[in-house]
């Protein structure tokens, strides 16, 4: 309720590409684990799938859906330049995921096809599993980049600028309290310099 009406489904479609997001990192990790068990390598594509399950959903949720959340509920520039720069970034790192390069523990397309062409029933499969894994990053990306297009489009539309996003910047850094307490102490010791100054002259 806190988005007006006109923008509460594209924030909505936002949170379900999270969620899908979020879906597709855990299968890339369960898929590591088969990757792991069927003797595809010593463990390198668990580990790193591992870790971009448990850093990169939370962040995601902090560095691009709540900065849109933010943007569209306050019409805040500052908010929509944050999103479009990690949603950028969001995008390279699914199409990275889809390729499933060797090594990178992304379980795509690349490491998909040369799993099942290793032969055997389970790596078969695990390969295939791979495969839709990709598929499934690949489609993730290309929603990415239609919300990306379409939200950029929306945020020119309303006359917004990056001048008005460094004004907002600026202000919200000056009306920060502890921002407010250092520029006061520094005025204080600057004042007290320059009498010092003026009483050695004397």
């Amino acid at each position: 309720m806190d988005i007006p009406a006109e923008f509460q489904i594209i924030v909505t479609n936002l949170y379900y590409l999270w969620l899908v997001h979020a879906a597709l990192l855990l299968a890339n990790m369960i898929v590591g684990i088969l990757f792991l068990l069927g003797g595809g390598d010593s463990g390198e594509t668990f580990g790193k799938a591992l870790v971009y399950f448990a850093l990169l959903i939370p962040l995601s949720y902090i560095c691009w859906f709540r900065p849109a959340y933010k943007a569209f509920r306050n019409d805040s520039s500052m908010n929509f330049m944050i999103f479009f720069f990690v949603f950028f970034c969001q995008l390279e790192v699914l199409v990275i995921h889809a390729m499933g390069i060797g090594n990178t523990g992304s379980c795509g397309f690349i490491l998909g096809i040369s799993t099942v062409n290793k032969g055997g029933v389970f790596m078969t499969l695990v390969g295939i599993v791979m495969i839709l894994d990709g598929l499934g990053f690949a489609m993730c990306g290309f929603a990415n980049f239609y919300l990306l297009v379409t939200i950029y489009k929306l945020y020119r539309g309303t006359g917004a600028s990056t001048e008005k996003a460094q004004t907002e910047f600026s202000t919200g850094v000056m009306s920060n309290e502890h921002v407010q307490a250092a520029a006061v102490g520094r005025e204080i010791v600057t004042n007290k310099q320059t009498n010092n100054r003026t009483n050695e002259r004397v």
